[in-house]
């Protein structure tokens, strides 16, 4: 999967101008709506990905709560990103929302890929959401 986030780390995502979506899409509130001319009512915003970027870039302001930071930007590999997006996971929030063993029984996705996925969020002070076992009549079972 290629990565089309700026030189700099610019991503609609991680724009000012950027209002989160659904399924890694947003709009962009740079400039006023577009408005189509065979159209009677208001304009929409521009819709884009949250990892696509241009020009126009600013930094979110830092006492504003952060726009979703798009999968892509952790630059896995494709086997794990496709395994990752089809379970409809498309944001790094996303995935650490999940617990280890709830990505242990998706399709794709094996030792290798989650040993990566665990790497590259370690690299960046993340994990996944911690699972601890509880013991249940002397067994071990996950909390859920």
């Amino acid at each position: 999967m290629s990565t089309i986030i700026g030189p700099n780390g610019e991503s609609c995502g991680r724009c000012y101008f950027f209002e989160v979506g659904d399924n890694g899409y947003g709009y962009c509130h740079r400039y006023p709506p577009t408005r189509h001319p065979d159209e009677d009512c208001c304009g929409e915003p521009v819709v884009t990905e949250s990892m696509h970027w241009c020009g126009e870039f600013k930094p979110q302001l830092k006492d504003e709560p952060a726009s979703e930071t798009p999968l892509q930007t952790l630059g896995l590999s494709g086997r794990a990103s496709k395994a990752l997006l089809r379970q409809e996971i498309y944001t790094v929030e996303q995935l650490t929302a999940k617990r280890e063993d709830e990505l242990v029984g998706w399709k794709n996705l094996g030792i290798l890929a989650l040993k990566e996925i665990k790497d590259k969020l370690s690299k960046r002070g993340l994990s996944l959401k911690y699972s601890v076992p509880a013991i249940v009549n002397g067994d071990s079972e996950p909390v859920q």
